[in-house]
């Protein structure tokens, strides 16, 4: 109850960027996650120094075409249509690297989760500028950035743990838990209207 108090004492614009924010926060996790299991991935998949790197570079090389596909669909079919799709890339990348069994199946995860970043970028901080009130607006959009720092902090925090534990296999649990960021944005969205911004584009205003 007296987080629901809390949140009603928000204004609209506070609330649009604490939800777009949570896309900063998946994007921010899964940027610094890979950091943390390499060293777990190693001994999982005894990776040579190329096979590392090519882990490590494959989101990067995923922001090549999820930077033009996002931008091109959060115009053509909407911002939070853009949204809710990096999101279930998200969910979708986070289990195939959790359930990874080869080395393959993990570079194709990290090749989603870069298309989902890319796509998640090119429509959350548009999105949020739009939505929000004018006066409000460059501080709003400072909130993406500041949750994308809190989810690599989330990250180095989750290797902190399973250093300390030193659990076997951990680096599942590491990976999969950006699954939780990415379906709390998709679901907090859907109460939130599209852009006005993209809505007269399409003469809907």
């Amino acid at each position: 109850a007296a987080l629901y108090a809390v949140v009603e004492m928000l204004s609209f614009g506070t609330k649009a960027a604490i939800v777009a924010g949570l896309g900063g926060l998946t994007v921010g996790y899964d940027l610094g996650v890979i950091s943390g299991a390499l060293p777990s991935l190693d001994s999982t998949f005894a990776l040579s120094p190329w096979s590392r790197g090519l882990v490590a570079a494959m989101s990067p090389l995923g922001h090549l075409p999820g930077a033009p596909l996002g931008g091109f669909l959060a115009d053509t079919f909407g911002r939070k249509a853009c949204m809710a799709l990096s999101n279930l890339i998200f969910v979708v990348a986070a289990f195939v690297q959790a359930f990874s069994g080869s080395l393959e199946m993990l570079l194709l995860g990290r090749l989603l989760v870069g298309v989902g970043v890319a796509m998640n970028v090119s429509c959350c901080v548009p999105w949020v500028s739009e939505v929000a009130p004018r006066q409000q607006r460059g501080a709003l959009i400072v909130v993406y950035e500041l949750f994308l720092t809190i989810g690599v902090f989330i990250s180095f925090t989750a290797y902190l743990v399973g250093v300390l534990t030193d659990g076997q296999g951990y680096w599942r649990i590491m990976f999969g838990v950006a699954a939780a960021f990415a379906v709390a944005q998709l679901l907090l969205m859907i109460t939130f209207p599209e852009s006005p911004a993209w809505l007269v584009s399409r003469g809907d205003i």
